[in-house]
């Protein structure tokens, strides 16, 4: 999907109109990235072992299939309910037998060699939430047809009142890998000459 990316939210940053992040599975498994904004450390899960990441490493992120939407953690894994479009908000689900609220959330597939190919990153927490709108909105003014932004990403967040938020930018445009828009089947790890993430 590549509908246009600027649309309303409550506030504004530097006159850019950032992702609307206040606060199902697509059928190919995926090594998860996570930040935990509690401690400020990032790490990955993947077959349920999960491996806490200890320097600052690079990824490539796809932004053109950026989803926003709503999530809640079930008791047993996250659950993730997308919006229609990054500019039409999905109505928010109603909080259920357990009581759990939907939370304000986005979910974006990225690549890093580093870390071992393909992964997808999904968050709900403010301070996470609001730091991807900061870098969604440099993503936005440097746009580049075909390209994807190389995100530099600190192994540390930065805190941020009682929580933390990541230290990440945007440092370099690479074509947008074939790997994002490759069926599951066909994906494949980054190869060697990938070295800008």
């Amino acid at each position: 999907q590549t509908a246009r990316r600027n649309f309303k939210l409550a506030f504004l940053i530097e006159g850019q109109m950032p992702l609307n992040l206040d606060s199902q599975s697509d059928g190919e498994y995926l090594t998860k990235l996570r930040f935990d904004a509690r401690a400020g450390f990032w790490h990955y899960k993947n077959d349920g072992e999960e491996t806490r990441i200890k320097e600052d490493f690079k990824a490539c992120f796809d932004m053109d299939n950026l989803e926003t939407g709503f999530s809640k953690y079930n008791g047993s894994f996250v659950e993730f309910i997308a919006d229609p479009s990054l500019e039409k908000p999905a109505p928010q689900p109603e909080a259920g037998a357990d009581g759990e609220a939907w939370k304000r959330a986005f979910k974006v597939t990225l690549m890093s060699k580093t870390l071992g190919g393909k992964m997808t990153f999904l968050h709900s927490a403010r301070n996470v939430t609001g730091a991807f709108n900061e870098l969604y909105s440099d993503y936005e003014k440097d746009k580049k047809n075909g390209k994807s932004p190389v995100v530099e990403i600190k192994a540390d967040g930065s805190k941020s009142g009682d929580f933390y938020r990541p230290e990440w930018k945007i440092t370099g445009w690479v074509d947008t890998p074939k790997e994002f828009s490759e069926q599951p089947e066909q994906a494949q790890s980054a190869t060697d000459d990938d070295d800008d993430f």
